[in-house]
């Protein structure tokens, strides 16, 4: 990652961030599966998001990374535990205009490239007052620091159009 890349990035977002503070706070989230079974997925896990920071969670296929963004965003009600915005109980679906969240399934145009895909994301998302210069230019700060650049061009695809790996 190049260090003008990082840095017209990390611009971007305190332009767009300027006055935002927000931290997340979880604790003791419990979730399981509806019905007969109730199998659990989401054991007294906790954490946090801290203000200005990306943050994101790894690990393995099954882990429960999405299960735990799907209770986290009010995508599915959790059995137990607490969220806590800013010290405050409150649900983060509220905040949903000023955090992002990008899950690995079907949010793209398959039939965009991922330059196209990330630019209609940040042309809906970015301030209006920001010329279409600057968000190509924050739009290309994303790839590089993502280490897109060898698919930025390829369009997406899906189980019938050949495109980027799903993960």
């Amino acid at each position: 990652m190049s260090a003008d890349a990082h840095d017209q990035l990390m611009d971007g977002f305190e332009a767009v961030n300027r006055r935002l503070s927000i931290q997340f706070d979880f604790e003791g989230i419990k979730w399981s599966l509806p019905g007969k079974d109730g199998r659990v997925i989401l054991s007294d896990v906790e954490g946090s998001f801290k203000p200005s920071k990306i943050s994101a969670a790894m690990g393995p296929s099954g882990a429960g990374k999405t299960s735990l963004f799907r209770v986290l965003m009010g995508k599915v009600a959790m059995d137990e535990g607490s969220l806590r915005i800013n010290g405050h109980v409150a649900e983060l679906s509220s905040y949903k205009k000023m955090i992002g969240f990008v899950p690995q399934d079907d949010i793209m145009i398959r039939e965009l490239t991922v330059r196209d895909n990330i630019m209609h994301s940040a042309c809906v998302r970015l301030p209006g007052s920001w010329s279409s210069e600057r968000i190509g230019r924050h739009v290309e700060a994303v790839i590089k620091v993502l280490g897109l650049e060898q698919v930025a061009g390829q369009p997406i695809g899906d189980e019938n159009a050949r495109g980027i790996s799903g993960g």
